[in-house]
């Protein structure tokens, strides 16, 4: 993954290709290396889905909340929205297209189990995963 200048102090921005696309993900951590202070186990990935019209920043505060406690917590901008890809196809927006851009994600990072966290039309896709 690419990372660019933080938005804000403790959150880094960073590029995932995923499911055919690229998509802008927010962390407090190195998603590079997300291991457990034992350095054991990666911690266990909490990602959370925005609502219509939004993106990973209308989860700032939590993203920061958990920086201290030992989870992965990102928030990626949904396929369309921020500086995640947009494609031009109606078709792609689909609500399995979503689905696998959330696993890519997830799956990318090394995680088949993950918790998803969703507002608005992100809660209604969090559902379908």
């Amino acid at each position: 993954s690419s990372s660019s200048s933080p938005p804000l102090h403790g959150i880094s921005l960073h590029q995932i290709q995923a499911n055919g696309i690229s998509h802008r993900v927010a962390s407090t951590r190195n998603l590079d290396h997300a291991d457990s202070p034992d350095k054991k186990t990666k911690l266990p990935l909490i990602m959370f889905l925005h609502g219509w019209p939004e993106s990973w920043f209308s989860w700032r505060h939590q993203l920061l909340f958990l920086k201290s406690l030992p989870f992965l917590a990102i928030a990626p901008d949904m396929r369309g929205y921020g500086s995640t890809s947009k494609p031009a196809s109606v078709e792609d927006y689909t609500v399995d297209k979503l689905a696998n851009d959330v696993i890519g994600i997830a799956n990318i990072l090394g995680y088949t189990r993950f918790i998803l966290v969703g507002h608005d039309h992100g809660a209604a896709l969090a559902w379908n995963i």
